[in-house]
């Protein structure tokens, strides 16, 4: 997925071209949208625009503590 965002955030490829092949790995029963285009095939060692901060922020964000909501209701139904 991240591969493929980089490449649409590069301009190589639409957001047809992103959902067309989300879907055929992961639905492949699903037939693919009436304009689909292949894609191009993929440059080995292109630098993609802004993926090294993209990479800085991944690791930041796996970093972070687990979320804790801020006020645990209690959902239980009282017996009456």
């Amino acid at each position: 997925m991240a591969q493929l965002q980089l490449r649409y955030v590069a301009g190589e490829i639409d957001q047809v071209q992103v959902h067309d092949e989300l879907m055929r790995w992961y639905r492949p029963d699903v037939a693919p949208a009436v304009d689909v285009r292949p894609l191009p095939p993929e440059q080995p060692g292109r630098v993609y625009p802004y993926a090294a901060e993209m990479a800085t922020l991944m690791e930041e964000m796996n970093e972070l503590p687990p979320y804790v909501p801020y006020i645990v209701m209690d959902e239980t139904i009282p017996e009456l």
